[in-house]
């Protein structure tokens, strides 16, 4: 578990600084939460909620009588749980519609197909919703971690703390 935990603090940590590096402007409704607010809406309940959608719903019911399987880098990845991470990562389109530009738009899409496919393999591996869910919020976790790690590095290079 530590190994897929590292990876999906990587895969969060990794969509931010690409946000933060390109110049993208960010997700604005997440800039507007308190940090408690971002642990409760963004790394509880949005982790939960989409995990029981695409993982428990859309990739569970597509598991029943599919075992057409691929195998990518470190993952043996199945039909459905490709097609639950096209689903996750889709569904964050709707960003679009609070003014999320385009270059945060496709990071994102790129960044939570990963991330679905990770969580899509461990919910086939194990057959539970909280492994998926777990790494879910450890991707989001490291998010905040990339952040972090953005925030300080701009400060060791220009004396400056970045300001979005």
């Amino acid at each position: 578990w530590v190994l897929i935990g590292l990876i999906a603090m990587a895969i969060g940590g990794m969509a931010t600084l690409a946000i933060l590096i390109s110049g993208a402007a960010g997700n604005p409704l997440v800039k507007q939460l308190t940090f408690p607010q971002i642990i409760l809406f963004v790394w509880v309940l949005s982790s939960t909620i989409e995990e029981i959608f695409t993982r428990g719903f859309i990739q569970s019911n597509l598991a029943k009588g599919m075992d057409i399987s691929k195998r990518v880098p470190f993952l043996r990845v199945d039909f459905p749980t490709f097609i639950g991470a096209a689903v996750f990562a889709l569904m964050h389109l709707v960003l679009w519609l609070s003014g999320t530009d385009l270059k945060t738009m496709l990071i994102t899409i790129l960044f939570t197909f990963s991330l679905g496919l990770l969580a899509g393999h461990q919910r086939a591996k194990s057959g539970s919703l909280i492994p998926a869910i777990g790494v879910h919020m450890l991707a989001n976790i490291g998010g905040l971690i990339g952040g972090i790690i953005y925030a300080v590095v701009t400060f060791l290079a220009s004396g400056k703390l970045p300001m979005r």
